[in-house]
Formats: structure tokens, C-alpha cells, sequence
């Protein structure tokens, strides 16, 4: 049946009149299978699906719908294994509006993965840089405080560590010689025969 110059097929209407007329030619051999896989085995029906998977017969939608319901009457049965029941391959001319949309598409999602990957190389830069900075510094207050131990190790001068030792030890020094001091000068006053009277003190 035609109208609009499209083709009106078991429910389908094809608007390009070529695809039309081969879906009606297709849909004679439709009618023709589907009277011999009424009779047949499910063993036979599927060899009779594999024959026209291979040959690719129907390419319209009409001879796809009927490959579905033949593969659908295979699994309802149930006699054959599933994994020996093909899916149907669909080969499709895409145009040349979609390629581009594909294209487009692929174009921006690599775009959005490189900028994705960008920021994660800058974030990991960053924290590397810090990381590194960090290190430096806690490298050089390791050797600060190294460099710190080794002059108060080597230092002369009184420091918080040895400071009460040295006074000590200077005032020991000065006590020993005071006594010395005023030893000789004791003696000095006894061979003078100064006496002094220590009862006035």
C-alpha cells in the first residue's frame, strides 16, 4: 500500500519507497518461512535461523522482527541450548549528521579525559613541589640543631649544660688562692710580729 510515497509494510512505514520495496519482497519470504517452521522441528527451525543469519537475507526491519520472533520461539521451546542460538547481527549505514555527532562526541569526552589528566598531573606536581620544600627545610633544621650540639660542644664559655660546673670549679679556684693569699700573709705579719687582737671583731 502506498502513500506519500512511502510504503506501509506489517506495521512499518518505510518514507524511502527502495527500502519499502524490499521489505515487501522480503516479507513474501517471511510468509513463506513461516509456514514451513509451523511444521518443523526446533532443530530444523533453528538450522533454518542459522541459514538465513548467515546469508543475510533480511536486512529491513520487517525480516529483523521476524528473525527476533523465530529466536524468541527457540528459547520459549527450550529443547535447544541457548548458547547455541545466535543473536542477530545488525549492520546499519550511518550517516554522515551521525559520524559527525559521534565524532564530536569522542572529540570532547578525549578533551574532557586530557584536562581531567592535566589537573591531576598539577595537583600531584604541586603536593611534589611541597613534599620537596619540606624536606629542605627539614633537612637544614636537622642540621641546625647539629651544628648547634657541635658548638656547645666545643665552646669554652659557660652554657646552660656545664655552666653550674664551671662556677663552681672558678670559685673553688679563687677560694684556694684567697686561702694561699692570706696564708703568706699571715706569715708575712708573724715574722713582722704584727698581732692583731681578733677579740675586737
Amino acid at each position: 500500500m502506498e502513500e506519500n510515497r512511502g510504503i506501509h509494510i506489517n506495521g512499518f512505514y518505510y518514507q524511502d519507497v527502495e527500502a519499502g520495496e524490499i521489505a515487501q519482497r522480503e516479507e513474501k519470504a517471511i510468509d513463506y518461512l513461516r509456514e514451513q517452521c509451523l511444521t518443523a522441528t526446533p532443530e530444523k527451525v533453528l538450522a533454518i535461523y542459522d541459514k538465513l543469519l548467515d546469508s543475510s537475507l533480511f536486512k529491513t526491519e520487517s525480516g529483523i522482527v521476524f528473525l527476533h520472533q523465530l529466536r524468541e520461539s527457540l528459547l520459549v521451546d527450550g529443547s535447544i541450548d541457548a548458547s547455541l542460538i545466535r543473536d542477530i547481527p545488525i549492520s546499519r549505514e550511518i550517516s554522515d549528521d551521525e559520524k559527525e555527532k559521534t565524532l564530536k562526541k569522542h572529540e570532547l569526552e578525549k578533551q574532557n579525559n586530557e584536562l581531567a589528566l592535566k589537573k591531576k598531573d598539577e595537583i600531584i606536581s604541586k603536593y611534589r613541589n611541597r613534599f620537596r620544600v619540606g624536606m629542605i627545610f627539614s633537612a637544614l633544621f636537622v642540621v641546625a640543631i647539629v651544628a648547634m650540639f657541635l658548638i656547645l660542644k666545643s665552646t669554652k664559655m659557660p652554657t646552660i649544660m656545664n655552666y653550674e660546673d664551671k662556677i663552681v670549679n672558678k670559685y673553688s679556684k679563687w677560694d684556694e688562692e684567697l686561702k694561699a693569699r692570706e696564708k703568706a700573709v699571715r706569715e708575712k705579719e708573724n715574722k713582722l710580729g704584727i698581732v692583731y687582737d681578733n677579740s675586737k671583731n
